[in-house]
């Protein structure tokens, strides 16, 4: 590693400690201390003022080498009491396509045999969740509110965050408009396994330089959160090098593999999208709580859940076929995913 990332490693902490006045690092905020949201916020604000050049990160030739991240930690001495519940983010959408697609997922052989739980948080104020339950055939108790904030990542978090102890053995993580949903269920048949650990069912072969991302639709990582990301994850700065995006906030996780990743990391996390100090919180363009149902963090959320749960190497771009195409004789599992053994 080079003096500078060595430098700038070091400083990271010493920032962190210098925003913090004594009278600040007693408050909590979302169940996290303040201290750990302003950290992030430092390391943020760091890489924003340092990643603009790759030199100055010893990113030369990044856009040509596949990244290659530190191994998952497993929690393998967790015992779920479900075998596979199913998260659904909704807000507005049409209930009866909803239903229609949860019938779909949940009569797959191998998640039929697992009997799925089915639990949906809407961000609606005033739909009753007694007609939202009725409508898609569920007990009343599958049926959460939650505040409009954070986007989908943000009920996937609170989702994690809250049911800690109680995580089914897999989730599907999914909104409830399904993009793709035909391919959904075509990769769901394809790859599902017992030993899952993450699998998206986002487009496939996409990746980007994770210290300066902008993907083919012209989304930029303008504050540099992604390796920001990483450095919250691993406790490290990132080498050069492609990772493999996420999209369309749709995967599968095993609890073996959320819970490696740390609670207190996750809080960081939801704290930095939702949290009324975070200035990542808001809209692009808004201010005030109307502003914060589509964070500017919850796009780099959406594009880093396979970062997260370590599993973004950047040759799963290479190996993993189109979403648009069924697995083929010899293609192996591990191809489109990360498994757990």
């Amino acid at each position: 590693m080079s003096s500078s990332r060595k430098e700038l490693g070091s400083s990271l902490l010493e920032t962190g400690r210098g925003l913090l006045p004594k009278e600040a690092r007693a408050r909590k905020c979302f169940g996290l201390s303040l201290a750990a949201l302003l950290l992030l916020l430092a390391v943020l604000g760091i890489w924003s003022h340092h990643a603009s050049s790759s030199d100055a990160l010893g990113g030369g030739g990044e856009d040509a080498v596949l990244m290659t991240l530190p191994p998952a930690n497993l929690d393998t001495s967790y015992s779920p009491k479900r075998s596979f519940d199913i998260v659904v983010a909704h807000y507005s959408e049409s209930l009866p396509e909803l239903r229609s697609t949860l019938a779909a997922i949940t009569s797959l052989p191998a998640l039929a045999a697992r009997k799925p739980n089915v639990i949906v948080y809407t961000k609606h104020a005033t739909t009753p969740l007694a007609s939202i339950a009725s409508a898609l055939h569920l007990p009343e108790a599958s049926v959460r509110r939650l505040p409009n904030r954070g986007r989908e990542g943000g009920t996937y978090l609170t989702h994690l965050l809250t049911n800690w102890d109680d995580l089914a053995a897999h989730t599907l993580f999914m909104q409830a408009h399904v993009h793709n949903e035909f391919y959904l269920l075509q990769r769901l048949r394809d790859y599902f396994a017992a030993n899952t650990g993450y699998l998206s069912f986002g487009f496939s072969g996409k990746s980007c330089p994770l210290t300066a991302c902008v993907d083919e639709w012209g989304w930029r990582d303008r504050y540099h959160q992604l390796p920001s990301i990483y450095t919250l994850l691993f406790g490290r700065l990132p080498p050069p090098g492609r990772f493999t995006l996420s999209y369309k906030g749709q995967f599968i996780v095993s609890a073996q593999r959320a819970r490696g990743v740390s609670k207190e990391k996750l809080q960081i996390l939801q704290n930095v999208l939702e949290g009324p100090e975070s200035p990542y919180s808001r809209n692009v363009a808004e201010d005030g709580e109307q502003g914060r149902d589509a964070p500017r963090f919850g796009f780099v959320l959406e594009r880093a859940w396979g970062l997260v749960f370590a599993c973004a190497d950047g040759k799963l771009a290479k190996t993993c076929p189109s979403l648009w195409r069924q697995r083929r004789e010899g293609e192996a599992l591990a191809d489109c995913q990360c498994l757990d053994s």
